[in-house]
């Protein structure tokens, strides 16, 4: 990771504990009344494709959220997101006013800005603090039961726990999302060097409809099926992410 988001997560995780708040689920509205000079508000905006903004000086800031945003986790990362453009970037001095949108805030976007990654690396590690969930991750295999209970226990989406889990995990594994049809960029653990090529979900393969109960184990695949070295061994568990309408898989080198 490089050194700027490197940073972001532990001005995050610095801030918490900071303000005595390092517990979770994370409330970025008591975060925000902790600081004391944030106000942050909830709006109906008409704007399209508008989620959050911050503006003001080192003195004040200002936190705009959509409350026509419909997802529950998608709005509270925004705000996550939102903090960390003040912390980061309107405190410091280094930008004056942020206006946010659905690309802003995608892991995925390759449009992103570097204020852009940082103040999500921020929201992220400030939803669901390392310093709490590491010693869950580490005693438990890597399954998406795992990942549903970090997901439950830090009150954000699926996917946010799953790349949050893969960046802490010391096993060699991956995520791999499919949207329409289309591959995004895999998320990989520190231990996991093999590539990947860019493919639609392959036809030999299954991927469970989204449940309260998610599998608890993966199941073994060939890796040719990913398109990696045959020499490679790999285990495999596929879910259907209804939250936001795509397919999700673990992968794990064994």
């Amino acid at each position: 990771m490089e050194i700027n988001l490197l940073k972001a997560k532990a001005e995050a995780e610095n801030l918490l504990e900071d303000l005595g708040l390092l517990k979770v689920p994370v409330s970025v509205e008591e975060v925000c009344q902790k600081i004391g000079n944030i106000d942050i508000t909830e709006a109906n905006m008409l704007a399209p494709n508008f989620n959050g903004a911050s503006f003001g000086s080192e003195e004040n800031v200002k936190i705009l959220i959509n409350k026509n945003i419909d997802n529950h986790h998608r709005r509270r990362f925004t705000k996550a997101h939102e903090l960390g453009h003040t912390i980061l970037h309107i405190f410091t001095g280094k930008q004056s006013k942020f206006q946010c949108s659905d690309n802003d805030i995608t892991y995925n976007s390759g449009n992103n800005s570097e204020y852009e990654k940082e103040a999500n690396i921020f929201a992220s590690s400030l939803l669901m603090p390392s310093k709490l969930i590491e010693k869950e991750i580490h005693r438990n295999d890597l399954s998406w039961r795992l990942i549903q209970e970090i997901k439950n226990m830090c009150d954000v989406s699926l996917e946010a726990a799953t790349r949050k889990v893969i960046s802490l995990s010391k096993e060699p594994c991956c995520l791999i999302i499919h949207k329409d049809s289309q591959m995004w960029t895999p998320v990989k653990s520190d231990s996991f060097n093999a590539y990947i090529n860019t493919q639609s979900f392959p036809d030999n393969l299954n991927y469970s409809k989204e449940t309260d109960n998610f599998p608890d184990s993966l199941e073994e695949c060939d890796a040719m099926d990913w398109r990696i070295d045959n020499k490679m061994r790999l285990n495999y568990s596929s879910i259907y992410n209804s939250e936001f309408a795509r397919i999700m898989t673990l992968l794990l080198k064994f």
